[in-house]
């Protein structure tokens, strides 16, 4: 997951109550009490996604070292990919999905 895609969710996670009379709503003499601005709620998801993004955040640095180093091993041709382990991958990953279904 890109770090802009946690931004968005983290965005459309914020919700805003506006609770605004109309003047056609208002009773007849009644008096229309003013909000004091707008009202902000954010959910326990949307303050853990804000944690994870500044956890992402804090750790490119790193990630940028480790893809420029398998870059320049890929543009040398010294990049080897272990086809049976992949395999093995990626079974033991379908087989744990299986899993987790049926409990």
């Amino acid at each position: 997951m890109k770090v802009t895609d946690i931004a968005s969710q983290v965005s459309s996670e914020y919700k805003i109550e506006n609770k605004k009379i109309r003047p056609d709503q208002r009773e007849e003499g009644q008096q229309v009490k003013q909000p004091a601005g707008d009202k902000v709620k954010i959910s326990s998801q949307s303050r853990d996604i804000e944690k994870m993004k500044d956890m992402v955040q804090a750790a490119p640095e790193k990630r940028a070292e480790l893809v420029q180093a398998l870059k320049e091993r890929v543009e040398n041709g010294e990049y080897r990919v272990n086809t049976q382990e992949l395999a093995g991958d990626m079974l033991t990953g379908l087989l744990q999905e299986q899993a987790d279904l049926f409990e």
